[in-house]
């Protein structure tokens, strides 16, 4: 065999052990981490949508939509139904 031939042989066994090692990385450290990075932006934009603004923004006299946020704008019937759920289940 020459030794042309055995560089070859050699730089394929490289390039091969290389490639696992970045399948390793790619496929058991970043893409938890991905998914963890795009986990929280998620969340942090659902809370300000839920939360956030706590009063109804307007433009031009018209409302803005998701204004004031979900929770603030239900917080009546929100109190209401937790009240009488837990008056349900204490007697």
């Amino acid at each position: 065999m020459g030794q042309t031939q055995r560089f070859h042989k050699e730089f394929i066994a490289l390039a091969v052990r290389n490639q696992e090692r970045y399948m390793i990385i790619t496929s058991y450290i970043l893409a938890p981490l991905i998914g963890g990075i795009i986990c929280n932006v998620t969340n942090a934009i659902d809370n300000r949508m839920l939360f956030r603004p706590h009063t109804a923004k307007h433009i031009m006299g018209l409302r803005v939509p998701f204004t004031p946020g979900i929770i603030p704008k239900e917080k009546g019937r929100i109190a209401e139904a937790v009240g009488t759920a837990i008056s349900d289940n204490i007697r």
